[in-house]
């Protein structure tokens, strides 16, 4: 998205300047030619950014996407291309960034994608909404919960 090659987000809708460059590696095993030739487009944020964009009330500066531990939970070092369920110390340890984040947007309605960030928000008694995250076949179900939302 950032680099320019995603077909529903370019990069001025993320942020202004030039496009971003690629950060994975182009020697790393893709399942695809379009990864291959433009790097890995995460799934999960192509069907969030889609649904949000979707919708004309919206645009791209009205919201913020940030993930509840916002780095990559890989599954082993030799396949760090894969992703796993956070564990409850990570998710402890990525609050800190999604507080700072809500200081700087006192305003800003939280929208918890999944019951991980949800229940650790409930934990630490964080008001927001909540949405099932649309991985592992729920893409509708995350859809239809942000089409009553809008």
């Amino acid at each position: 998205m950032v680099t320019g090659n995603h077909s529903l987000v370019n990069h001025h809708m993320v942020f202004s300047g030039e496009p971003g460059v690629r950060t994975s590696l182009p020697n790393i095993v893709k399942s695809n030619r379009i990864q291959v030739l433009y790097g890995f487009a995460e799934p999960t944020a192509s069907i969030i950014w889609g649904e949000v964009l979707s919708s004309s009330r919206w645009k791209p500066t009205d919201f913020i996407f940030w993930n509840i531990y916002p780095f990559h939970p890989y599954q082993s070092s030799e396949n760090r291309m894969t992703n796993r369920t956070l564990n409850l110390a990570e998710l402890e340890d990525g609050l800190p960034f999604a507080r700072q984040l809500m200081q700087l947007n006192p305003d800003a309605h939280i929208v918890a994608i999944g019951r991980k960030s949800a229940d650790t928000l409930s934990f630490h008694f964080i008001k927001y909404h909540h949405v099932p995250h649309p991985a592992n076949g729920r893409a509708v179900q995350f859809q239809k919960a942000v089409r009553s939302m809008i």
